[in-house]
């Protein structure tokens, strides 16, 4: 495969929008959720506090560490080698953190040096408590432990960023970004602002002799989620194998396949229904 083409067309059914009053004492999430065109905008509003933790991971770049693999590892190791020498690479370390990747549900003890008991996304976490009583020291506060899921610990995935973490935690050093939280925030904008529908096709290697077209059908998402259903789809169909979490715009960087994606909004439910009938 050389190119891969998704294009859909979305509903907004604004009948199921419910109405929702002001909260006492300020506005309920519901209201503030009303505010924002997508989920993805209100979430990024609710979760995006500004921490300017000294080598904080940036998130846009940033992995779940469930979905670091043993190549980038070794290629880390390597890098850490060559810039600090043998003798201060931490095995241990290294090993606690391979027994937690590729394992999304693994629950990881994590510490975090803060003035007050609160964990945030977006919160500098670490998996060594020693390296949590250095941070105490140098800020104050209270070194604090939490359960997490690796899932929910991001991780670099650059060279450059891996080389901006601090040198006494290459390897336990992490962005704390909650998955759960996430799901909720969507669950209430959703709840807010109606259902959204889309359908869409499917092109690979469009305009060759290999090209094959799939019609994915009407059903339930929003944002960016016809993309997700449009890999699963592919995979169900063995046109694509893809690691376990790992995102389709990943899966074809590194397959070297073009990859082209469209969603027009703001249609009628008819124009969605009869999509695929259009494309055929």
């Amino acid at each position: 495969m050389k190119t891969l083409d998704i294009q859909a067309k979305e509903w907004f059914d604004k009948a199921n929008t419910p109405k929702i009053a002001k909260a006492q004492g300020g506005e309920s999430l519901e209201v503030q959720a009303k505010k924002f065109k997508s989920a993805e905008e209100f979430v990024a509003s609710q979760t995006g506090k500004d921490y300017r933790s000294t080598h904080q991971v940036v998130s846009k770049n940033a992995i779940p560490i469930s979905s670091l693999n043993e190549s980038k590892l070794e290629e880390f190791t390597t890098i850490f080698k060559k810039q600090y020498g043998y003798p201060a690479l931490k095995s241990k370390e290294i090993n606690k953190l391979k027994r937690i990747m590729n394992n999304p549900d693994t629950e990881v003890t994590i510490y975090r040096a803060s003035p007050i008991k609160e964990l945030n996304d977006g919160d500098w976490v670490t998996i060594d408590r020693d390296y949590a009583n250095d941070i105490k020291r140098q800020n104050g506060g209270k070194v604090y432990k939490y359960l997490a899921k690796s899932k929910d610990l991001y991780y670099p995935n650059t060279v450059e960023e891996f080389k901006e973490l601090p040198s006494l935690n290459k390897w336990g050093a992490f962005q704390y970004n909650s998955s759960e939280t996430k799901q909720q925030l969507t669950d209430i904008w959703n709840k807010a602002n109606g259902n959204s529908y889309f359908s869409g096709t499917i092109t690979t290697d469009f305009g060759t002799k290999e090209q094959k077209n799939y019609s994915m059908p009407f059903q339930y998402g929003y944002g960016d989620h016809y993309i997700d259903m449009a890999k699963e789809f592919l995979e169900k169909n063995g046109a694509i194998k893809v690691k376990e979490r790992e995102q389709l715009w990943r899966y074809c960087e590194e397959n070297n396949i073009i990859l082209r994606s469209s969603k027009q909004e703001n249609c009628l439910k008819r124009e969605v229904m009869t999509h695929n009938e259009n494309k055929q």
